[in-house]
């Protein structure tokens, strides 16, 4: 036994990183159970022979941060005792790690000790909202022409009537989809591409001859006359976090909602994806450039990759510690 804190091997547990960029401080609130169908965070399983005293020693470098662990998950008793399997809350720290004290110089070792690596996990349950930009548009399924009682809002539980571009199945689902052209003015190039927005999901009820009746079942943003359907667009909604990984030269080239200005936890958009060996769980500096051009950028917040296309990236705001703008650069 490493620490104070024995691990068992029975029910099971799983560490779930919640997207605060906080110091070993105690949350203010009581937090509730994560669910994984519904909570966004990070999160870690727990092993036999883990504690909370060796767990942080393995994410924040001291084990003297175990009590921060223990406040964000009240569902843990005792902290004497942990389970294999079961899932608690843990959060990120900004600050730099801890350093130990170096030892006397007469006994200090040559021997490279490697530390030892904490596998976690990013949960994203509304994935399937989430926007992406390809360079050219998917091929749709089929097109919304009429609402069944021609309302110009179209909302869950409407039926719609659908012009076919391709076979449609009775019974399927397909989401919902509008875009907008992307044209972005980079250093040395122009980035040019399709941003798809999922506006929300139907269900084929009847194939008639020419049109298709459909049901909507969610809406995510406007639906409207003209909205395009395709199979689903399946993305992970959890993944490995890599917090370091090979530095890109990338610039944020629009937002989800065309926002100008992008805070904590909203969605945006890379120019780097698969091609650039970019990949979901990914996280990135992003810097912002100073009124002094000769100056060094200055490093304004972190983000996580969602998604990724060849060319391009959907990316989350983990947090900033000032507004970031579209043309920020991601390293």
């Amino acid at each position: 036994m490493t620490g104070p804190f024995k691990a068992i091997v029975t029910i099971e547990l799983t560490i779930f990183i919640f997207i605060a960029l906080a110091g070993s401080t105690v949350l203010a609130q009581v937090p509730q159970p994560f669910d994984i169908e519904e909570d966004t965070g990070f999160y870690y399983t727990i092993q036999k022979g883990d504690t909370l005293w060796d767990l942080s020693q393995k994410f924040y470098n001291s084990q003297w941060d175990w009590p921060g662990l223990w406040e964000m998950n009240r569902k843990i008793k005792n902290p004497h005792w942990i389970y294999p399997g079961n899932r608690i809350r843990v959060y990120l720290k900004s600050q730099p790690q801890k350093q130990a004290p170096p030892l006397p110089a007469e006994t200090v070792s040559t021997e490279v000790v490697q530390p030892e690596s904490v596998v976690t996990q990013f949960n994203y349950p509304p994935m399937d909202h989430v926007a992406f930009i390809k360079k050219e548009e998917i091929k749709a399924e089929g097109i919304i022409i009429r609402e069944q009682e021609e309302s110009l809002m179209i909302s869950p539980d409407d039926i719609v009537y659908i012009r076919p571009l391709s076979m449609l199945e009775v019974g399927t689902s397909y989401q919902i989809f509008s875009t907008e052209p992307i044209k972005k003015k980079l250093k040395h190039t122009v980035f040019n591409g399709v941003k798809h927005l999922i506006n929300g999901t139907l269900k084929i009820l009847k194939i008639k001859k020419g049109y298709a009746v459909a049901r909507v079942i969610t809406a995510n943003r406007d639906i409207a006359v003209g909205d395009k359907i395709m199979t689903w667009y399946n993305r992970p909604k959890t993944f490995a976090v890599n917090t370091a990984p090979a530095p890109i030269d990338g610039v944020l080239i629009a937002s989800e909602n065309n926002e100008k200005m992008i805070s904590n936890y909203q969605v945006a958009f890379i120019n780097k994806g698969t091609n650039d060996q970019v990949a979901p769980g990914q996280v990135y500096s992003v810097l912002q450039q100073q009124h002094n051009f000769s100056a060094f950028p200055l490093d304004s917040g972190r983000l996580i990759v969602l998604a990724t296309e060849p060319e391009s990236a959907t990316v989350m705001i983990l947090s900033s510690n000032r507004p970031l703008l579209i043309d920020d650069q991601v390293k």
